[in-house]
């Protein structure tokens, strides 16, 4: 069975998750309830901070467009 998720994730987020030994678990930790939220206006993306990861969203908040 699979869970459909609130977000789609860019191929770029997936390599960088994968390079960066990111669980499913931490990225979906990181969207549903993330530690901090951060508007870069430089970027026009929201930075959702929790642990060691920060992911860059979509302003509609559908896309993970990267992890850090």
């Amino acid at each position: 069975m699979t869970t459909q998720l609130p977000f789609r994730m860019s191929r770029h987020a997936l390599d960088r998750a994968l390079e960066m030994d990111v669980a499913g678990d931490e990225i979906r930790a990181c969207y549903d309830r993330p530690e901090d939220v951060i508007w870069s206006r430089k970027y026009g993306l929201f930075w959702f901070v929790r642990g060691r990861i920060t992911l860059s969203v979509s302003e509609d908040r559908t896309t993970v467009v990267t992890v850090l």
